[in-house]
C-alpha cells in the first residue's frame, strides 16, 4: 500500500515536473519571438523615420514634421536656415525652438481641427500648421511667407 502510494506520487510528481519544463520551454520560445518582433519593430521605425527625413529634405519649401507627441520628427535644411538652427533638432519638443515657442495656441487649434490648415505669424514669417487626420497624427509645419 505505502509503496504503491509512493510510486503513484513519484509518477505524478514526474508528470507535473515535465509539464512545468514544457511550459518553461514554451515561455522561452515566446520570449525569443517577442524580442525578435521588438527588434523588427525598432528597425522598421528607424527606417521609416529615415525615409520621412529624406522626403522632407527633398521638399523645396521650409518644412518640419511633429510626431503625435509634438516632438520634432524631421526638419529640412531650409527650415533650419529660417530658424537659425545648425543641427536638426530631432526628438526635441516644438517649444524648445525659440521661433516656435509662441505657437502653442495655433498648434492646439491644429490638433483640434485635423486636416485643416491653421496659420500663425512669427517674426519674419507666416507658418501653416496642419495636423493629419487619424491616429496617430503628426503635424506638418510649413512656411507660407
Amino acid at each position: 500500500g505505502v509503496a504503491y502510494l509512493h510510486l503513484s506520487w513519484a509518477n505524478e510528481f514526474q508528470r507535473l515536473l515535465k509539464q512545468v519544463e514544457n511550459q518553461e520551454a514554451l515561455c522561452k520560445v515566446k520570449e525569443d519571438k517577442i524580442h525578435s518582433l521588438e527588434q523588427e519593430r525598432q528597425t522598421s521605425e528607424t527606417m521609416l523615420k529615415s525615409w520621412i527625413r529624406d522626403l522632407i529634405e527633398k521638399r523645396p519649401e521650409p518644412e518640419l514634421l511633429l510626431d503625435p507627441h509634438q516632438r520634432i520628427l524631421a526638419m529640412n535644411s531650409r527650415a533650419r536656415e529660417r530658424l537659425n538652427i545648425v543641427e536638426e533638432p530631432v526628438e526635441k519638443s516644438w517649444h524648445e525652438i525659440p521661433a516656435l515657442a509662441d505657437c502653442g495656441g495655433v498648434l492646439q487649434r491644429s490638433l483640434e481641427t485635423p486636416g485643416r490648415p491653421v496659420q500663425a505669424e512669427v517674426p519674419g514669417a507666416v507658418l501653416q500648421f496642419q495636423t493629419a487626420p487619424g491616429e496617430p497624427a503628426g503635424t506638418w509645419v510649413t512656411w507660407v511667407k
